[in-house]
């Protein structure tokens, strides 16, 4: 694959996530990833998104529901996410 802009399609973030784009709509509207927008009003994605996508995934994969992520702010940590040293 070739290498990404710093900024991705919501095509692009869902081909390289495995994760259908409703379901990133969904996420997006839980708050748990972040989107700008364009003139257009399309979405575009930071790649680190790809990251926070994925600890998504091992959540769910271990029973943790969204809602409880989104509740709990569990998947907000940024440090997390940005390969803190405690992680």
């Amino acid at each position: 694959m070739a290498p990404l802009p710093e900024h991705i399609t919501i095509t692009q973030l869902a081909e390289r996530s495995g994760v259908a784009a409703s379901a990133l709509r969904y996420y997006e509207e839980l708050g748990l990833i972040t989107a700008e927008r364009t003139k257009g009003n399309q979405r575009r994605y930071r790649r680190s998104v790809l990251r926070r996508v994925a600890v998504i995934k091992v959540a769910q994969s271990m029973g943790v529901s969204l809602r409880q992520n989104t509740a709990s702010g569990a998947l907000h940590g940024r440090s997390m996410l940005r390969g803190n040293a405690r992680w």
